[in-house]
């Protein structure tokens, strides 16, 4: 793959939308800290913005690269089915009640396949579209949900502690922030990684921050942490509901579709990479196997819910962390032997 013709926009588009992604539904703020949640979102979004940062400085070098390729492959392949599984419940939730959840999912799973065997380029260029109908749509559910907001919600501030409010923050670093630590084998194809992954996460993580603060301006703050998908209650306490929320989920199904293809194609292609084999070989296997592993990760929604907000963030951020720094250090012991060389 080549560097692309404005890749700096691309890419950073790409990011907002992966960003974005489930999380938009599943907002990863537990509401334990009410009104104050929003603040916890704002945590979050500034911590990500840093580790986009830290994660600009970490290209991936070329080369095989075995290990790094298999450990970035497998903790994208259980992301990739967490996604899946996400999607797939939801949808069978929402507007799909009488379709049994593994259909939903199998057909998620095949379609980003399909996005995968076409490149990246493709996945590349579907961002701008998506992002630009979320836009529009999220417009239009704001001026809705206008008449059921109160300001009351919100206050007092600070009421928590910071030390409640800065702990319920934890789980939005790691999901969907530090997620994007996925994009290591992409970033040595941007013109530009810092500005791309500063803008992506600039704006993915505003527009999660307004959904946020738009639940807690809409519902009642100490019903929160009891709602699986507060911003769907959002969407069905406002006029037109079925409108609200059928636009919600489109926005939805779309930032997660594009998340899951990313993480299908980095999956493949960094498996293919490590064994030295065309990375179009493996798609249908992968897929396969995403779409099991997304069948046995939980046994019930309630497991799911679970894991997302208490396990996933102690389990995920170690590898969030430890990958990125192994290149950081690859690259500083290439940088020492180079000039022994010469």
């Amino acid at each position: 793959m080549e560097t692309f013709r404005n890749g700096t926009f691309n890419f950073t588009m790409m990011v907002a939308v992966y960003i974005i992604g489930t999380a938009i539904i599943i907002i990863p703020v537990l509401g334990v800290s009410e009104q104050d949640m929003w603040i916890s979102g704002i945590i979050g979004w500034v911590a990500g913005i840093g580790y986009a940062v830290f994660l600009s400085f970490c290209k991936q070098p070329e080369g095989r690269y075995t290990v790094a390729r298999i450990v970035l492959s497998l903790y994208s392949l259980h992301l990739a089915a967490l996604v899946t599984r996400n999607m797939g419940e939801i949808i069978h939730l929402t507007i799909l009640p009488n379709t049994p959840q593994i259909v939903c999912s199998t057909i998620l799973v095949l379609l980003a396949a399909y996005a995968t065997a076409q490149g990246i380029e493709v996945i590349w260029h579907l961002a701008f579209s998506f992002l630009a109908i979320y836009f529009v749509a999220g417009i239009i559910l704001i001026g809705m949900a206008v008449p059921e907001m109160n300001l009351k919600h919100v206050q007092p501030m600070l009421d928590h502690g910071l030390g409640l409010i800065a702990k319920e923050a934890v789980p939005f670093i790691s999901f969907p922030f530090m997620e994007t630590v996925v994009f290591l084998p992409l970033l040595r194809l941007v013109k530009n990684p810092l500005k791309s992954l500063l803008g992506g996460v600039f704006i993915g993580g505003a527009l999660l921050v307004l959904a946020i603060f738009l639940t807690v301006l809409v519902l009642p703050p100490n019903r929160i942490q009891y709602i699986f998908s507060p911003i769907l209650v959002v969407a069905n306490s406002i006029p037109g509901e079925n409108f609200a929320k059928a636009g919600l989920v489109l926005m939805w199904v779309q930032t997660g579709f594009l998340k899951l293809a990313v993480l299908h194609f980095i999956v493949v292609k960094q498996l293919g990479d490590a064994l030295a084999i065309d990375y179009k070989k493996i798609i249908l296997p992968l897929s396969i196997l995403i779409i099991n592993f997304s069948i046995l990760v939980y046994n019930n929604f309630l497991e799911m819910f679970n894991f997302a907000f208490e396990i996933y963030p102690y389990y995920a951020m170690p590898l969030q962390i430890a990958i990125p720094l192994y290149f950081i250090i690859v690259q500083w012991l290439s940088k020492r032997k180079t000039p022994a060389k010469s």
